[in-house]
């Protein structure tokens, strides 16, 4: 009784740490599907001159981009009353796919999308991609580094609590 006890500790332990490293690997894939998001959108302003609600509803109809919900929110709620710039902000930061690093650049990107020329445009997106693609390089360096030390964190953890528990 004792033993499986202390297996499952060793397993719980590990499992938190495979856990903790999976949220590093999300954030990275979820960092670089928005600089593919951002590559896209440029092109649909490049080649169509799509308009904002034309773009966003572009981009929220993507089944690449899905897992991001701000584009379709925006859209729902984009009236001549509201400014997109609020709107903007607020969907972003209330979407829960968005990690952390991304959101202020995607808010400062809200600004310019839409209320400026075709090349203003394309260059608030290219920005915003090469701050994207900066904050993409850093959490997989992050992931590299602190997933493993997660992971084995967790199993020594998970040791360290069994022998204790001996």
């Amino acid at each position: 009784m004792k033993l499986a006890g202390m297996l499952l500790l060793l397993l719980a332990s590990a499992g938190a740490g495979c856990l903790a490293a999976g949220k590093l690997r999300s954030q990275r894939q979820a960092l670089e599907l928005l600089c593919a998001w951002t590559a896209d959108a440029a092109a649909c302003i490049r080649y169509t001159h799509a308009e904002l609600p034309e773009l966003l509803g572009m981009l929220a109809e993507h089944p690449g981009f899905r897992r991001f919900r701000f584009a379709g929110e925006i859209l729902e709620k984009l009236s001549p009353m509201m400014p997109p710039q609020m709107l903007w902000q607020a969907a972003v930061e209330g979407d829960p796919e968005v990690p952390a690093p991304a959101q202020p650049i995607l808010i400062r990107l809200g600004t310019s999308l839409g209320t400026t020329d075709t090349e203003g445009q394309l260059a608030a997106l290219a920005l915003c991609r090469t701050q994207l693609l900066k904050a993409a390089e850093d959490a997989a360096e992050s992931c590299r580094v602190k997933g493993r030390l997660y992971r084995v964190l967790g199993v020594l953890g998970g040791l360290m609590l069994s022998v204790l528990v001996w």
